[in-house]
């Protein structure tokens, strides 16, 4: 059976995605499949209305009846992908995104939990020392009388704070690279997300004068993901937008729908960014080889919130406009959410 694209409407934010993006119904029936899935399918000997082998099709039944995610790998050609199979909560059917990885071989699950547990011994042996030092700063920044050691405490203890965070960081992008960071599907309303994201950096934003909030809608916005992982993403997005903006600045978030896909934009009035950060940020991990005195502290927020995003099957980008500059989260929802919509900040 020779291997097509169905044009079904709702599913075009996942049209220039280079890895295989597929929905499938419980009986195995492909409903939909992106030009990047064409290899696969072709190798599925399957196209749009024709069946996935019976092994998926198990899968694919477990995955919507338990409502859990479960994962496969398949070879094609010289390239290895490991497939997520997504049931949508509510539905029938299932969403396959594939990450193109390193061959597997026989002792593929011993070598990736090898490396597993390598990240988190690595990752203890990183954060070991810093648990006395944040402790020490802290109490030294509570206990001192203003002066100089005061100030040095607190630098310290700021210091161990970031870098604390940054360990935390590295550890989610190695868990992303290695397809470990599996995401906690469930119905996910961004306007109460949003909220609470602003909410928990307010006090951030009033050190600088920033007027930080999310813009009022009367409207309910809700994606299938994870929340945890979500607002880790926006939060870390958020926070860029308040480190790089000026003085009395306002950053302002707001939602809504441009066809099948919801856009969230994180918008400033004033945004130090250099223009080439536009550019950089659609090349994974670019943002960490940037001149540090120009991106200190963005590259792995960056470069973590965009992979957050991706596994999503969204993106995010960097515009500019004449309502100011903003980073742009574009996620992909439900047709039957979004129907004929049009974009409504």
């Amino acid at each position: 059976m020779g291997t097509g694209l169905n044009p079904i409407d709702g599913l075009g934010i996942y049209e220039e995605n280079p890895n295989p993006v597929i929905r499938a119904s419980k009986d195995g029936v492909i409903l939909y499949s992106n030009p990047g899935s064409l290899e696969l399918c072709r190798k599925w000997d399957c196209a749009f209305g024709g069946l996935v082998p019976k092994p998926y099709k198990r899968l694919i039944e477990d995955a919507i009846q338990t409502m859990s995610t479960r994962w496969s790998h398949e070879k094609v050609d010289n390239i290895t992908y490991r497939l997520q199979i997504v049931p949508v909560p509510g539905h029938d059917y299932v969403n396959i995104f594939g990450f193109a990885t390193e061959s597997p071989d026989v002792s593929d699950g011993n070598r990736r939990q090898r490396q597993s547990n390598l990240t988190r011994a690595a990752v203890h042996e990183l954060k070991n020392p810093l648990t006395p030092i944040l402790a020490a700063s802290e109490m030294l920044v509570n206990r001192l009388p203003d002066g100089t050691p005061a100030r040095l405490a607190k630098q310290i203890n700021l210091g161990a704070i970031e870098l604390n965070s940054r360990i935390g960081e590295l550890f989610e992008l190695i868990r992303g690279e290695m397809g470990t960071l599996v995401l906690d599907y469930q119905q996910v309303e961004l306007s109460e997300l949003c909220q609470q994201v602003v909410d928990s950096l307010q006090p951030e934003a009033a050190d600088k004068g920033i007027n930080l909030h999310v813009e009022s809608t009367d409207r309910s916005y809700e994606v299938t993901g994870d929340r945890r992982r979500l607002r880790e993403s926006m939060g870390h997005l958020v926070k860029c937008a308040i480190k790089r903006s000026s003085l009395g600045a306002e950053v302002r978030l707001t939602l809504g729908l441009l066809n099948q896909a919801m856009i969230v934009r994180i918008i400033t009035t004033c945004l130090n960014f250099p223009d080439r950060l536009s550019a950089v940020i659609s090349a994974p991990y670019s943002v960490l080889t940037l001149d540090r005195d120009h991106f200190s502290t963005l590259g792995l927020e960056l470069t973590l919130s965009k992979l957050l995003i991706e596994l999503h099957g969204g993106d995010v980008k960097v515009t500019d406009n004449s309502r100011g500059c903003c980073f742009e989260i574009t996620l992909p929802v439900e047709p039957a959410i979004s129907a004929n919509s049009e974009l409504q900040t």
